[in-house]
């Protein structure tokens, strides 16, 4: 074995962890604890780019924990991201912590936009509180610039940019004394859902034609069946932090659902 080319992520941007390389093996984008992603060109050796996600573009540095490349050929340039449901640098409250919404991100790297956000709302605990009611409702995606927010290869402005952002936390936090704080201490004998929050950690994009080789001939019809938006096809399969797996249909969110993990005490999840 030998090392056929070495790259240098800026430091500055945070450890490395997660990368997606395309089928061609000519691009490679990589993503780090403080959100940014990386855009590398594999055949020449050059960092083309770097930008943010939606959830650290406002000062939040909200960690990616997948990439992966979008299941269709019509989207080829396009990449999904699944970042961390509560920033580091955020207060979490225990309601966040309760209940949770995953947030996939769909980015073209060509043109560091985004594209699309897709949402999972997990279902409220049963407190038996009517004000609860209305929270088990999917909230929907927030609104976001289209363009990505480029981020400086320089050391020193990332530098001014995190004390900027510890300031911002540390004021709201005397703001509002209620909130917790990030290194808050869980009560070992807690239920699960109390400490474990709906982080996406493992991520695998299938295509229409081989996502279900495995499945039975009647289940593959049925699923197959009716239109589909080829350009938002594919499904996706998602394992989060609350063990639970996803199955996600792009071209039709409606019959999304969860394959294993789904809790009694809470609603099923809703996909938007």
């Amino acid at each position: 074995m030998r090392v056929l080319r070495t790259f240098d992520n800026p430091r500055h941007f945070g450890p490395i962890t997660c990368a997606c390389l395309d089928k061609k093996q000519s691009w490679l984008v990589v993503g780090t604890t403080s959100g940014v992603m990386t855009l590398w060109d594999l055949r020449f050796g050059l960092l083309l780019r770097s930008w943010t996600t939606s959830g650290a573009s406002n000062g939040n540095r909200r960690s990616i924990h997948q990439i992966v490349s979008y299941p269709t050929k019509a989207r080829s340039r396009c990449i999904i991201v699944a970042v961390e449901t509560t920033g580091v640098n955020s207060p979490r409250t225990v309601q966040e912590r309760l209940r949770g919404s995953i947030t996939l991100e769909v980015w073209d790297i060509e043109k560091a936009t985004l594209e699309e956000t897709f949402a999972i709302a997990e279902g409220p605990l049963d407190t038996g509180d009517a004000s609860d009611t209305d929270s088990s409702h999917p909230p929907d995606p927030p609104s976001v610039p289209k363009e990505g927010y480029v981020v400086s290869t320089n050391a020193a402005s990332a530098i001014a940019e995190l004390v900027r952002i510890r300031r911002a936390r540390d004021k709201s936090q005397e703001i509002n004394p209620d909130i917790l704080s990030t290194d808050i201490v869980v009560d070992p004998d807690a239920p699960t859902q109390s400490w474990m929050r709906p982080d996406v950690r493992a991520l695998l994009a299938l295509a229409d034609s081989n996502s279900l080789a495995q499945g039975s001939a009647g289940n593959k019809k049925e699923l197959e069946g009716g239109k589909v938006d080829k350009g938002r096809g594919g499904f996706l399969l998602v394992g989060t932090e609350s063990r639970r797996v996803h199955f996600w249909d792009l071209s039709r969110v409606e019959r999304s659902a969860v394959l294993s993990g789904l809790d009694a005490e809470q609603g099923p999840p809703q996909y938007k």
